[in-house]
């Protein structure tokens, strides 16, 4: 009978014991949620082409060059329409660009391979961020050769593309690019050319809560073993 009254009243102890001691977890959340509300919004600032590991759905502000800022939810890129881009790059092949020569659009340009002497011949479809877009004769669609693997371009008149001035020119938004970011804000979706951005600034997470929570639930665990320890202890000993 008395080994029943002590177990019974270990047990109560150690239920008791979680009950008031799991209270460390909630008090750490309400804690780190005050933390994270008294705490100054903050963002990260990013160059434009790392806009492509950006999560869709995430809060960003995008900078543009003149100034002005568009804030708003990340949705992704899309290709600007082979319209409008005609229409930009050849305003652009107006301008002085210095002494760099644009390829046509539509026609077939050669590139060199890096780091070797293999020639390819492609059809030639834009510009877009630090690449060229290019179609292989009966493909269906076109796609993007980074300039980190050429090493020479021609076109058909014989001009050599000076890879370094035209990549120089593409980050300061003299080139247009064929992909325009997606942003869904309260207002409108709109979608942004990539060469009028300046900058993206992405909000940066607080942890207040999370953190607070974490401490709090260790407590929580280390006064629950304690106290389920302390009671089966005092259990034993009432057996002797």
């Amino acid at each position: 009978m008395k080994r029943r009254i002590l177990t019974g009243l270990a047990l109560l102890v150690a239920a008791g014991s979680t009950i008031l001691f799991n209270g460390c977890s909630v008090i750490g959340l309400g804690l780190g949620a005050a933390i994270d509300a008294g705490k100054p919004s903050q963002q990260r600032s990013l160059a434009v082409w790392k806009v492509l590991g950006v999560k869709p759905g995430t809060q960003i502000t995008i900078v543009l060059r003149d100034g002005n800022q568009i804030k708003g939810k990340f949705v992704g890129l899309e290709r600007v329409p082979e319209e409008d881009y005609a229409e930009k790059y050849a305003k652009c092949q107006e301008q002085d660009l210095e002494e760099v020569v644009l390829p046509e659009l539509g026609e077939h340009i050669t590139f060199t391979i890096m780091n070797t002497e293999k020639e390819l011949k492609r059809e030639f479809f834009g510009f877009d961020y630090d690449a060229l877009w290019l179609k292989v004769d009966g493909a269906v669609e076109p796609g993007p050769v980074h300039f980190n693997n050429i090493s020479k371009v021609v076109d058909n008149r014989g001009n050599v593309l000076d890879v370094e001035k035209a990549r120089k020119l593409m980050s300061e938004g003299k080139i247009p690019l064929l992909s325009a970011i997606v942003i869904q804000s309260e207002a409108a979706r709109r979608e942004v050319a990539m060469e009028n951005v300046y900058q993206i600034q992405v909000q940066i997470k607080k942890h207040g809560k999370l953190t607070g929570f974490l401490v709090g639930a260790a407590i929580d665990a280390i006064v629950l073993v304690a106290s389920y320890s302390y009671s089966w202890g005092s259990m034993s000993l009432g057996t002797w």
